[in-house]
């Protein structure tokens, strides 16, 4: 990915800081100016600018606890408790976020059929209006044509179907960008390789991605 620098309009003259100086030719979905996020008196995201293309994978790379999840949560309009949020300026009020978290399966109920699941989240989008269909989401996360996967659990799926079944519920939701928590954290080298298949499969189906992560030969 390339980056770039610009006057930044809340420190006056100063110019933001990038990783080359190669000028940022897609259109920006998400651009966002003095994130800063504090619990308490305790600064734990420091005046933070970032724009997101829209296309391909934006990266946001940083240690475990470093402000990735918390800086992707007040893109989504969303904070832990506890957490206060402040910016200087930002473009993303329009915008409808679909989450993909490190451990899908605390996500996912256990209790209920796969096929329930997703039309709940069909139906509840389709109220708001969006075009959405579980087979074309089940389709569009990966998923081979077996009407018998519907009746099965969570449980009964493997780790990996059970994360292509949280990026179905997302896109059921019909997403401008998708975010991916830490998706390769802790898995084994063809798992991982999958994974960053999947992402590259999904960004060619022109959905953006935003991947918060510590790996960075993943990035690479």
């Amino acid at each position: 990915p390339t980056a770039y620098a610009e006057r930044n309009p809340c420190r006056g003259n100063g110019m933001t800081r990038g990783t080359g100086t190669t000028p940022m030719v897609a259109p920006t979905l998400v651009s966002i100016r003095g994130l800063t996020a504090r619990v308490g008196q305790r600064v734990i995201v420091d005046d933070i600018d970032l724009d997101i293309p829209a296309n391909g994978v934006t990266a946001l790379v940083g240690s475990s606890g470093s402000g990735k999840t918390t800086t992707a949560m007040a893109l989504m309009g969303e904070h832990r408790p506890g957490v206060q949020l402040s910016w200087c300026r930002k473009s993303t009020a329009q915008l409808h976020f679909g989450y993909v978290p490190q451990h899908p399966s605390a996500v996912l109920n256990p209790a209920l059929r796969i096929g329930t699941v997703l039309r709940d989240v069909e139906q509840a989008a389709r109220r708001r209006g969006a075009d959405v269909s579980v087979d074309d989401a089940l389709r569009r996360a990966g998923f081979s044509d077996d009407p018998a996967m519907l009746r099965r659990h969570p449980h009964q799926l493997s780790g990996g179907q059970q994360q292509r079944l949280v990026i179905a519920l997302a896109l059921l939701t019909a997403p401008d960008c998708l975010v991916m928590d830490e998706p390769t954290t802790g898995q084994d080298p063809a798992r991982r390789d999958a994974v960053l298949t999947e992402i590259e499969r999904l960004t060619g189906l022109g959905l953006p991605v935003l991947l918060l992560t510590h790996d960075h030969d993943a990035v690479r």
